[in-house]
């Protein structure tokens, strides 16, 4: 999701920049190294190192901040429905159980 602004603002970075904004793991393909940084960022590797090499570290900054704010309420809100469903299930079976 934040990924692709990520890559853009990485072509925006100077070249002799010490690290880039977004890794490259797959080459030249920005689409699969975008998915992997995010994937990596929701597990929680922050991979910060080129944020300073950056002529946007504020947007860098803001970009991380709400990628990391989403990914952390999408895996609350995951847990909250697996607790209900499972809830849900054995309050259906309440009586079955208490015989």
């Amino acid at each position: 999701m934040f990924g692709v602004p990520m890559y853009i603002l990485g072509l925006n970075s100077p070249a002799d920049a010490e690290a880039p904004l977004i890794d490259e793991v797959f080459g030249s393909g920005w689409f699969f190294n975008s998915f992997y940084n995010q994937y990596m960022l929701s597990l929680g590797e922050f991979a910060m190192d080129g944020f300073g090499d950056s002529p946007q570290v504020i947007l860098c900054y803001v970009l991380f901040l709400c990628a990391t704010f989403i990914t952390q309420i999408t895996f609350l809100n995951m847990l909250v429905a697996i607790m209900g469903d499972s809830y849900s299930k054995v309050m259906e079976a309440k009586d079955r159980y208490g015989l």
